[in-house]
């Protein structure tokens, strides 16, 4: 009967985890593991387009850092107390849980690499065709 109720907890924990992968392809970057939310820093355009100062960029910067260390804290403070309410065991499988998902997306980020390596190479070839004088047509 304890698996249940680690099982139910798990999967708590792990809805917000979804949730953000259901957001994966909004392309956000990411920075120490953790999207950021900051179109200023996303979008250069943006930048141009909010026609921001040189003063106005770093202080948003600084305010968006600023949150995403807060951010990081809150978040490793839910951990800890999670790993409180947990048994041992039942921390250790949530542990393994994570590492497993990390895993998985490490795997899912090195074949995306690849992809765009590949595509990067086809974009190379495409553009050095454009880029060579067509020859003209043969006398018939």
């Amino acid at each position: 009967m304890k698996i249940l109720p680690a099982l139910t907890i798990a999967s708590l924990l792990l809805v917000p985890i979804a949730h953000a992968d259901n957001h994966r392809d909004h392309k956000m970057p990411m920075v120490n593991n953790e999207r950021m939310l900051d179109c200023t820093q996303d979008k250069p355009f943006m930048q141009a387009d909010l026609g921001l100062s040189a003063e106005q960029k770093q202080k948003v910067q600084a305010i968006h850092e600023e949150a995403q260390k807060k951010h990081q804290a809150l978040r490793q403070e839910t951990h800890a107390k999670v790993l409180s309410v947990l048994t041992p065991e039942q921390g250790k499988n949530l542990e393994a849980l994570h590492s497993k998902k990390m895993e998985r997306r490490a795997d899912k980020m090195e074949k995306k690499a690849e992809l765009m390596e590949k595509r990067s190479e086809k974009m190379k070839d495409r553009a050095e065709k454009m880029r060579t004088p067509a020859t003209a047509p043969s006398a018939l």
